[in-house]
């Protein structure tokens, strides 16, 4: 495991200089970048269907290689504020949008397969570049993006910090779409803090109603969680981190509650499908370019040109071309019922389990499709050496409370010999 990074140090110019030049190639973490400058205020990486002036904003796809797009504006206002954004990292095509093969090494046509840096193991999709590159220490954090799993996939098995925050908080604009009614921009840094200093510079200024307060905040009483256990994972509660926080809970630091539960029931699929057909054919119309494709359907078809270029298939792409359509206000309709439905989930589980929030040590769907927000929490390594660590989720508006909760596990586990 030499590539791997300790999470609680901090990278110094000349370390950052040095694992990018022994380490990002042979991790397939990083696209297209250029020399960090010295004295930024951190140093940046953003997933390749984020909007760079300096550099392609491809999404891993051959047919979008050429696509220039400006900077988004979570980049403007990271750059604005000192931070260096200085190259894109490779992900899933397409944001996993070409096939339902699970591709859990992150592969795409451009960037290839993610290495994830702790040994032999699976890195998740599809912001995988990104927390490859956290994970080795290629940078001081990188900006992803989840639609359902993106995010929180990757940071659970790369062993990092990955932050989806409430829908809406940072702004889509400049950002590929997958579907405007799921996608989220969010943030995979080395600690908690470091999160919550970029999230204070990438909120979308039009929201008011979440002003940063001061951070961290203090707590009065250890936080209450409540363990998932979902009924479709037998061994969900048998992890290194469901032991560690059981373990925390002897200690008297956090109040835990364990809960099962079954599967949400949701309409993604369809409601994906039918996004990206519009979404797509919106944004290349914007800002593709002449020999490029101009709607999802010309999208599709150059996949279709290109078979030996997909080995795993297409077939998510030929299932949302294939989808019927549906009037604007049903889809709508559509929507507000899932999304209502994984808030009413969450906030009945709060409720019935009297906590303030709720961890799963395996990847569940809920604030994805609630579009609330969640975290990742590493916590060590199972004993074959893979990382090991958990979700953490709240109510939808609940991210600096999220955070607090996240940083003080954070510290409390900071020895990470005992617990374990």
């Amino acid at each position: 495991m030499p590539a791997a990074f300790p999470l609680d140090r901090q990278l110094s110019y000349g370390e950052l200089l040095d694992r990018l030049s022994r380490h990002a190639k042979r991790l397939s973490a990083i696209q297209a970048m250029r020399l960090p400058q010295p004295g930024a205020a951190g140093y940046i990486l953003a997933k390749d269907n984020i909007g760079t002036d300096e550099f392609p904003t491809t999404a891993g796809s051959f047919a979008l290689r050429a696509l220039k797009v400006p900077d988004a504006d979570c980049i403007g206002q990271l750059k604005r504020a000192g931070y260096d954004v200085f190259g894109k990292t490779t992900m899933s095509e397409l944001a996993g949008f070409v096939t339902t093969n699970p591709l859990s090494q992150g592969y795409s046509e451009l960037g290839g397969r993610g290495i994830n840096p702790h040994g032999d193991f699976p890195c998740g999709g599809s912001s995988s570049g990104s927390a490859i590159a956290v994970a080795a220490g290629l940078c001081d954090a990188a900006l992803g993006t989840e639609t359902r799993g993106s995010l929180m996939e990757p940071g659970l098995k790369c062993g990092v910090r990955a932050f989806k925050p409430t829908r809406g908080l940072i702004s889509c604009s400049r950002v590929v779409p997958l579907s405007h009614s799921f996608d989220t921009v969010g943030i995979i840094a080395r600690s908690t803090a470091l999160i919550a200093r970029l999230f204070s510079c990438v909120m979308d200024s039009r929201d008011s109603a979440q002003e940063p307060p001061a951070f961290p905040g203090t707590a009065s009483q250890p936080p209450r969680i409540a363990l998932i256990r979902d009924e479709s994972l037998a061994d969900s509660g048998a992890t290194a981190a469901a032991r560690a926080l059981r373990e925390l809970a002897r200690r008297g630091q956090i109040i835990l509650t364990e809960v099962a539960v079954p599967p949400l029931v949701h309409d993604y699929r369809i409601i994906s499908s039918l996004d990206i057909a519009h979404d797509m054919t919106e944004f290349l119309g914007r800002y593709g370019n002449s020999g490029m494709p101009s709607t999802f359907s010309d999208l599709v078809r150059c996949y279709r040109d290109r078979p030996a270029s997909h080995p795993y298939g297409m077939d998510r792409l030929e299932d949302a071309l294939a989808m019927p359509r549906m009037a604007d206000d049903v889809l709508q309709d559509l929507v507000r019922r899932n999304v209502s439905a994984a808030r009413a989930l969450i906030a009945e589980t709060l409720e019935k389990s009297g906590t303030q929030f709720l961890a799963s040590p395996t990847f569940l769907d809920w604030w994805a499709i609630a579009g609330a927000p969640s975290i990742t929490v590493p916590l060590g390594h199972e004993a074959d050496g893979r990382p090991s660590g958990f979700m953490l989720g709240g109510a939808a508006g609940t991210d600096w409370d999220l955070l607090s909760a996240s940083l003080l596990i954070e510290e409390l586990v900071q020895d990470r010999v005992p617990v374990f």
